[in-house]
């Protein structure tokens, strides 16, 4: 190769690095928004960023412009996911405030604003269920539940930096974990269940079902489980979920019809030390999913009507 075309593929090459380098470069782009663990006095937001970022909450007064002084804000995240978690403290109950996200790259300093413009969210209202602890009365209802187990691709990753969410109701007014090494810190605290319409806390007696979404972050990847609260014993000491006997009802709401199906469906192709792989769809136990699992769900369907 002559001089002047090593010269002319240097200049291709370093130009083509440049646009690579200006076409990711910028603002991280944001997904996954949510607010989780409003309570009283609190509430958290957490999201996924694209990039290694640092995370901020704005929290304005409801005019949606003036900031709200005095809180305490405490920040949960992981450059591996990209997951941010902030929960702030502080507040008054049944009062309007808004929020916006606000995420930095690490590595162009560039920030976004998400959403767009301010959300607002209303803090809950009245604890119903009380007890008390020492001096304090504190909400009571069917305490602290460990998170199940989640998916890990190898059995030296770390479950760090994942978010577990738990619906209840629908979907409204989750609550969420920042998954850590310790173990202590993998429980969640139903006490802190509000109903979004009353804005009262709830009180479980058992049987309730939940869905517990295992986020994995940047890979997109989402895993649902399906649990119940076991039965109310009014003790506070930490027990784990009620988990479904029968495999083939997936979402563990006592029938087997065309949503396990489509849920099964959706995890075909996954495979264990793989990404979104999903355990509780390998009916079969045979380390992935595919159309074996998918017959077993649908001959063992409950005749209708559902």
């Amino acid at each position: 190769m002559t001089t002047n075309m090593k010269n002319i593929v240097n200049i291709v090459f370093l130009a083509h690095l440049l646009w690579c380098t200006s076409a990711f470069a910028g603002a991280p782009s944001v997904s996954q928004v949510e607010v989780t663990d409003v309570t009283p006095g609190s509430f958290a937001v957490a999201w996924v960023a694209s990039e290694p970022s640092l995370g901020a909450l704005i929290v304005l007064e409801p005019d949606c412009a003036t900031p709200v002084t005095g809180l305490s804000l405490t920040k949960e995240s992981n450059d591996a996911t990209g997951i941010i978690k902030v929960t702030v403290a502080g507040l008054a109950a049944d009062t309007g405030y808004c929020y916006q996200t606000s995420t930095t790259s690490r590595s162009t300093s560039e920030t976004t604003l998400s959403p767009p413009e301010p959300a607002t969210i209303t803090t809950a209202g009245a604890v119903l269920r009380t007890m008390a602890t020492e001096t304090v009365n504190t909400p009571f209802a069917n305490d602290l539940l460990r998170a199940p187990a989640v998916y890990l691709r190898s059995e030296t990753d770390a479950a760090d930096g994942m978010l577990s969410v738990l619906y209840l109701d629908g979907g409204r007014n989750p609550l969420s974990l920042m998954l850590k090494d310790d173990e202590n810190s993998r429980y969640f605290n139903l006490n802190n269940l509000f109903d979004a319409t009353t804005g009262s806390s709830k009180n479980l007696v058992g049987g309730e079902r939940v869905m517990i979404s295992e986020r994995h972050g940047i890979s997109g990847c989402v895993v649902d489980r399906f649990r119940q609260v076991p039965a109310d014993n009014d003790l506070t000491r930490a027990r784990d979920f009620v988990a479904g006997s029968r495999p083939q009802d997936i979402d563990f709401n006592g029938t087997v019809n065309i949503l396990d199906v489509l849920r099964v469906a959706g995890s075909m192709g996954t495979v264990k030390g793989g990404p979104c792989f999903n355990d509780e769809h390998d009916i079969m136990g045979h380390d992935r999913v595919d159309r074996s699992d998918l017959d077993n769900v649908i001959s063992n369907f409950d005749p209708g009507p559902w």
